[in-house]
């Protein structure tokens, strides 16, 4: 007849090692997230003006443009592939509304308005933010202030810039570095 102390067994050295391995992926994928706070509260991505073009590039399709606009008062914005909207893709960019400034015929920067969509039949909507990334990689190029700080949105492919002033913002978009200015260039 067993005795009573041979009838306990304990854990075995695999069966320890893999409740250790357990815990170790728990808390690299859970307990992580939550202590660097970098998942948003609503389970939703948080996008940001400089992660806006990797957070469009994720809804375009091997032909066509995926457009961003944010309908006033800016609260929400709504992502549309080929002029048709996707389910879903809604976030939040903006907590005030954003100045644009464009390039008028002059080369000075100016407050820039966007015009009014449609929505639905007889309903039109002014706009207060529109980005476009084209299917070629380019994209829509101008220089947004929002809160205190200006981002430089360039037309192809260069990352998202954030500056202080208008004036650091407008001297780095300046167009002077691609028009060549060595007459040999023009030879053929």
């Amino acid at each position: 007849m067993p005795s009573a102390s041979s009838s306990r067994r304990g854990f075995t050295l695999f069966e320890l090692l893999l409740v250790v391995l357990l815990i170790a992926i728990l808390y690299g994928v859970f307990i992580n997230k939550l202590s660097t706070g970098k998942g948003p509260a609503d389970g939703k991505e948080a996008v940001t003006l400089e992660t806006l073009r990797d957070y469009l590039s994720r809804f375009r399709p091997q032909r066509g443009d995926v457009t961003l606009v944010c309908p006033e008062p800016c609260e929400t914005c709504s992502v549309f592939v080929d002029g048709q909207a996707v389910e879903g893709a809604d976030i939040s960019l903006f907590k005030q509304e954003p100045t644009v400034y464009r390039r008028d015929r002059f080369g000075q920067f100016e407050p820039y308005t966007f015009l009014p969509v449609r929505r639905g039949e007889a309903d039109t909507v002014n706009v207060c933010f529109a980005f476009t990334l084209r299917d070629n990689d380019s994209s829509s190029s101008y220089i947004v202030e929002t809160g205190a700080l200006f981002y430089l949105f360039e037309a192809f492919g260069e990352p998202v810039r954030r500056f202080e002033t208008l004036d650091e913002a407008a001297e780095a978009y300046s167009r002077k570095a691609l028009i060549p200015d060595d007459k040999r260039v023009y030879d053929f």
